[in-house]
């Protein structure tokens, strides 16, 4: 397997698909927890609910789906998604500075910060 790897300025124009599929990351991600707890609340009451409760099962299985597939295809760029409260995505880098990656931010979306182990 090829391990991509980019300079800053390669790494800078990225930004605007990784900030689109972060969005995508969060809304999606935001929406199967509502609607988990959703199914939760409906859970009490089965008998009365069962259609609806199989159509949110439906929901949330394809929202997992398309999760999964936003991450595959953030991870088909050689980047790697964080979760750790705020969304991050880390961008392999040319190793001639000692960089290991660039960190992205989704509440920082025009800046790259230099990481340099694993611990972003």
């Amino acid at each position: 397997m090829i391990t991509k790897s980019y300079d800053r300025r390669q790494a800078s124009s990225l930004i605007p698909l990784l900030r689109s599929l972060a969005i995508e990351v969060q809304e999606r991600a935001a929406e199967i927890e509502r609607l988990e707890w959703l199914q939760e609340e409906l859970a009490k009451t089965e008998r009365a609910h069962k259609q609806e409760l199989a159509e949110l099962r439906a929901q949330i299985a394809c929202h997992k789906l398309e999760l999964r597939r936003t991450r595959l295809e953030i991870e088909a760029l050689g980047c790697e998604v964080e979760h750790k409260g705020v969304l991050m995505i880390r961008i392999p880098s040319h190793r001639r500075s000692g960089r290991e990656a660039f960190a992205w931010r989704i509440d920082q979306p025009n800046r790259l910060t230099d990481v340099a182990d694993s611990a972003a």
